[in-house]
């Protein structure tokens, strides 16, 4: 069953969803409909810069169209496998967070590994990547950010408060 969000239901909305991302980002893409909780909009794109601001993000590195990048995707992506070596389903245009298990895996490998699966990973073009819990951001990966013009973000909140 569809349910219609209009003005009338908006105060019910932001009672359910007030205190959470979520709320953010529907209010600001102005979702028509939801079906059991997941998105069902036709269209969706916001500007990358609008989502920094709204989730108070740290820029560490972003290219020079920075400001006119799209996000057309409201899934998000966690890189565990990419950062495997697998990218066969690997969804680009969706946001890539990286919290404290991407970045367990990573600082456990030996640097020149590391710099090769961060080289990939950022090869592999994903339109952001948002570090989470204000985890330090590897050397490498913001070097390969910078050359390929992959914007790197990052988050005080926790993975899960974020996501």
């Amino acid at each position: 069953m569809f349910y219609e969000f209009d003005l009338f239901f908006d105060d019910i909305f932001k009672k359910v969803f007030a205190k959470t991302k979520f709320y953010v980002i529907l209010k600001t893409n102005k979702c028509q409909r939801c079906y059991g909780g997941n998105i069902m909009s036709t269209e969706y794109s916001i500007p990358l810069f609008k989502l920094e601001q709204e989730f108070n993000l740290e820029r560490i590195t972003v290219p020079e169209n920075y400001e006119k990048i799209q996000v057309e995707s409201r899934e998000v992506n966690r890189p565990g496998l990419a950062l495997t070596g697998f990218y066969e389903i690997f969804e680009k245009a969706r946001i890539s967070i990286i919290g404290n298990a991407e970045h367990r895996y990573l600082r456990r490998l030996d640097d020149e590994e590391r710099k090769k699966r961060i080289t990939d990973y950022i090869n592999a073009q994903p339109i952001a990547v948002v570090f989470t819990s204000d985890l330090p951001v590897f050397d490498e990966l913001i070097e390969a950010a910078a050359e390929t013009g992959v914007p790197v973000l990052r988050s005080k909140e926790l993975t899960s408060s974020l996501m």
